[in-house]
């Protein structure tokens, strides 16, 4: 571009803005696969401190009430937390049921069953077949753990 004399060229050329938007574009579309990523393990991460803090409110519960307290992780879709009396079998109306996000699971690891009961002293109880490990996978395949150990703690696992 030729400039007439005693004037300066300024500005962009329209190729060097469009170096620019381009450039842009490439840096924002590597960054947002890694933002949805991040949100994901936020999610997670919540879930399964709910989950934590659930069990522990349940045990709770179950001293305060002095008698047992059974929690139920359904891992069919989509996965739900549920509080029910052994006895009655019927929903603990103190405790509403949990849905989890869409695409989160909830996977009993040892033994199978996804049961864990709290009786009046606060130990947790299971029949063989029970779960002491239950695990919450996120759609991304991350995972968080919740260990119960028979003498009531619950322990939050890969925080």
């Amino acid at each position: 571009m030729r400039t007439l004399p005693g004037k300066q060229a300024g500005g962009f050329t329209l190729i060097e803005l469009l170096v620019v938007v381009a450039l842009l574009a490439l840096i924002a579309g590597m960054a947002v696969p890694r933002v949805s990523a991040i949100l994901l393990d936020l999610s997670l991460i919540a879930e399964a401190r709910y989950a934590h803090s659930h069990a522990q409110a349940v045990r709770q519960f179950a001293i305060m009430r002095g008698s047992a307290v059974s929690i139920h992780y359904f891992s069919s879709a989509p996965a739900r937390i549920l509080v029910i009396d052994p006895q009655s079998g019927v929903a603990v109306s103190e405790f509403t049921e949990r849905i989890l996000p869409a695409g989160f699971r909830l996977e009993p690891v040892l033994h199978g069953s996804k049961v864990v009961t709290f009786n009046a002293r606060g130990e947790a109880t299971w029949h063989p077949s029970a779960a002491q490990l239950i695990v919450i996978r996120a759609p991304h395949g991350q995972t968080r753990s919740l260990r119960f150990h028979s003498a009531g703690r619950i322990m939050f696992l890969n925080p």
